[in-house]
């Protein structure tokens, strides 16, 4: 029976459950035991398998799939830098060229760049500012 739940900070979720029948217990741990192994696997692409007993002692296999996970997530990532001061990265810039500069800052140089020009237009591009680069 397919199942279709959403909650917010968890997701849109599929959980499809099916009805096994095994004939004695030694089976349904070895079952139980290679489902687990495939759950491992498929974990960290947003999906869970589960293998349990109900109280009338049918199996019941689970799939619970993450629709949420299954997005690729591509693009570009954001360019945050490293925790550097603007009084760090100031100072530093005096003895090193752009990119060196940059580098040490942990950013792209046209990121470098923009910023410095930013700070330099709002007159914050000293060594007295103690904010993040």
């Amino acid at each position: 029976m397919l199942e279709k739940w959403s909650e917010p900070g968890l997701g849109k979720h599929v959980v499809e459950s099916l009805e096994l029948r095994v004939e004695d217990e030694e089976s349904f741990l070895q079952i139980q035991k290679e489902v687990s192994e495939l759950d491992s696997l498929l974990k960290k692409y947003g999906m869970k398998l589960s293998l349990s007993q109900n109280k009338e002692e049918k199996s019941i296999l689970k799939w619970d799939i993450a629709l949420d996970r299954l997005k690729r997530a591509a693009g570009k990532k954001r360019d945050y830098g490293s925790a550097k001061k603007v009084s760090e990265v100031f100072l530093y810039s005096k003895l090193h060229k752009s990119a060196e500069a940059a580098e040490y800052a942990g950013v792209q140089l046209r990121t470098y760049q923009r910023r410095v020009k930013k700070y330099k237009d709002e007159q914050r591009w000293n060594e007295e500012n103690s904010s993040f680069f």
